[in-house]
């Protein structure tokens, strides 16, 4: 991965979307609008 794109801590995350447990389609926008927002990534299936 290029450093350039390497985010910094506190760097605003850019909008992306992507599905959740039930493979329901979450989108950044929609879950921050409520207020702040953690994103855990997994690897592997559920």
């Amino acid at each position: 991965m290029d450093e350039r794109q390497i985010p910094s801590v506190g760097d605003e995350a850019p909008e992306f979307s992507l599905a959740d447990s039930t493979g329901v389609a979450r989108r950044l926008d929609d879950l921050v609008a409520g207020g702040m927002c953690v994103v855990v990534f997994y690897r592997g299936h559920w």
